[in-house]
């Protein structure tokens, strides 16, 4: 069920009678009923993701910054959270997916750096975490490429992160953070920083 693909199943005419066909999946999904509006959403959504995969697996550090102007393959621009449509969940939902996201690329960027034996941070940082950190990453990559609605993909990245969490408990996020302006911080959906989100 690729909504990007230019090849539809026989006897599907459109994306839209393509999400129709498989509404009480979408509505699983949403957690709410299907409306004509959602239909509209989930298809901007899924351009946007995979616009966002292409971009996660490129490393595009621009992407990563909240108050940049993004593109999807629909040729829609704007923040992350104007991508995905008007209802207030989805918003939600993309503003704490790009927060995990935030969190996984400054990992990756930390784990890149670390390999290097002339930087400071490859006598600190573990052969683990150097190892480990850029799989996490691209897994993060490939949830945001087969999800089909950004609620889906922020529920699927928040439990990659938690892992991420398990496995290495003494993550200090506010060192991580330390150096970003506060602008181009992601704004969790929840009312805390993005510090406290991403240690939780």
């Amino acid at each position: 069920m690729n909504l990007s693909s230019p090849e539809l199943p026989q006897g599907i005419r459109s994306k839209r009678e393509l999400i129709l066909r498989d509404k009480e999946y979408y509505e699983t999904l949403l957690e709410r009923p299907l409306t004509a509006e959602d239909i509209e959403n989930i298809q901007k959504q899924k351009s946007y993701l995979d616009e966002l995969h292409s971009s996660i697996m490129q490393r595009k550090s621009g992407w990563f910054s909240y108050d940049a102007k993004i593109y999807s393959i629909e040729g829609l621009s704007g923040r992350h959270f104007e991508m995905v449509g008007n209802n207030p969940r989805d918003i939600a939902a993309c503003n704490n997916m790009f927060c995990h996201l935030q969190g996984f690329y400054m990992l990756d960027a930390l784990a890149t750096a670390a390999r290097d034996p002339n930087n400071p941070w490859s006598k600190i940082i573990s052969a683990k975490f150097k190892e480990r950190i850029p799989k996490y990453f691209n897994r993060a990559g490939s949830i945001v490429a087969t999800s089909l609605t950004v609620q889906q993909s922020s529920r699927l990245i928040a439990e990659l992160w938690k892992t991420i969490l398990n496995e290495f408990p003494n993550i200090n996020v506010n060192l991580i953070f330390s150096g970003m302006q506060q602008n181009q911080k992601g704004v969790p959906s929840n009312g805390l920083t993005l510090e406290q989100f991403l240690s939780k």
